[in-house]
């Protein structure tokens, strides 16, 4: 039931979940570079992660998909003047987020406890999905 509601709102809602990493980079002062960015810029950055990581749910992990995807993510950062470790801790914080949806949204949709919630929460801070972008 979890993964097929987180899935789906990955997927349906990737600018919400963009908005979102948008408020964690403001917050984030040590993002020099990504503070410069308006808004709408950043959300556009951050949003093509969460459909690819509903895809990534759904169908399972395509290493060169999701690695493509991050290479061409970290070159563009890096061709625009982010430090490497901006970019890292910038993609940090989208598993971040996700995490926060899980512990906080769907806690409030669904009939799952929390030890359900904490547990799927863990699965995907270690899933592959994230070890290929670090």
């Amino acid at each position: 039931m979890i993964d097929r509601v987180l899935i789906d709102s990955l997927n349906l809602k990737s600018r919400d979940f963009a908005v979102m990493w948008k408020d964690h980079i403001r917050k984030a002062e040590q993002l020099k570079h990504y503070q410069t960015l308006d808004d709408e810029a950043l959300i556009e950055k951050g949003r093509p992660c969460f459909p690819l990581l509903s895809r990534t749910l759904d169908r399972g992990l395509d290493r060169s998909l999701v690695g493509g995807f991050f290479v061409s993510f970290g070159k563009e950062h890096l061709h625009g003047g982010f430090p490497i470790s901006e970019v890292i801790y910038a993609l940090s914080l989208s598993q971040n987020v996700v995490i926060e949806f899980l512990m906080t949204e769907l806690r409030r949709t669904t009939r799952c406890g929390c030890t359900s919630l904490w547990a799927r929460s863990q699965e995907l801070r270690n899933s592959s999905f994230w070890a290929v972008s670090m």
